[in-house]
């Protein structure tokens, strides 16, 4: 369970320099099939001025289901637009990890 207020803090290598980012979570709520949580930027990279990321984990017999809903900012709308690619491929990412974590720790 996530507590509300909980900070994350992540800090992100860009190689040549360092940026931080903290969100909040700022909702939580559960049940029997489903888990979410809404975290927002507190401290974000330089080039993010908003965040809002909504967790939900869905659940039923031997299948989850997970689902983000993002929301950012920049300031820019080109920016924006040149920036989803990287935020896509960052989720896509996760759900081969998703998988193999959740194939492994099925009860």
């Amino acid at each position: 369970m996530k507590e509300l207020g909980t900070l994350v803090s992540l800090e992100l290598d860009f190689f040549l320099f360092k940026q931080s980012w903290v969100s909040k979570i700022v909702s939580y709520s559960e049940s029997d099939d489903r888990y979410e949580f809404i975290d927002i930027g507190v401290k974000l990279p330089f080039f993010i001025r908003k965040w809002h990321h909504k967790h939900v984990i869905l659940g039923s017999h031997n299948q989850t289901k997970i689902v983000d809903e993002i929301s950012y900012s920049t300031g820019f709308v080109i920016t924006d637009i040149l920036l989803y690619p990287s935020f896509l491929f960052l989720f896509l990412y996760r759900k081969p990890i998703y998988k193999k974590w959740f194939s492994k720790n099925k009860a």
